[in-house]
């Protein structure tokens, strides 16, 4: 069930935020209550960063978009933060994957 505020409009696990016009915050989360994802739209498209996380709050990837177009490098990080993977993206194709590995010390 849907509940509107002048702000925001909210559903179970998605809570949106019109900030101007057609710029909006999008926040999804999962059952337990943890933030899954958040990022901005764009004329009803993804735009900007877009940030998830694992069910237990660990950042898990930094994504970039370009009016929904992948764009720029994005950050992968297993939940156990043990390995990063950077893929590099331009117009939505990638086109270079950077393996890293991070120390547990």
């Amino acid at each position: 069930m849907w509940a509107q505020t002048p702000q925001y409009v909210q559903a179970a696990d998605v809570k949106v935020r019109v900030i101007t016009g057609d710029w909006i915050e999008v926040q999804r989360f999962y059952s337990n209550g943890q933030l899954m994802e958040s990022g901005h739209m764009l004329f009803g498209e993804p735009h900007g960063l877009w940030q998830s996380y694992a069910e237990d709050g660990t950042r898990v990837c930094n994504a970039y978009f370009d009016h929904g177009l992948k764009t720029d490098t994005w950050e992968f990080v297993n939940p156990s933060n043990t390995q990063m993977v950077r893929v590099r993206y331009e117009r939505d194709k990638p086109v270079g994957v950077m393996p890293l590995y991070v120390s547990i010390d």
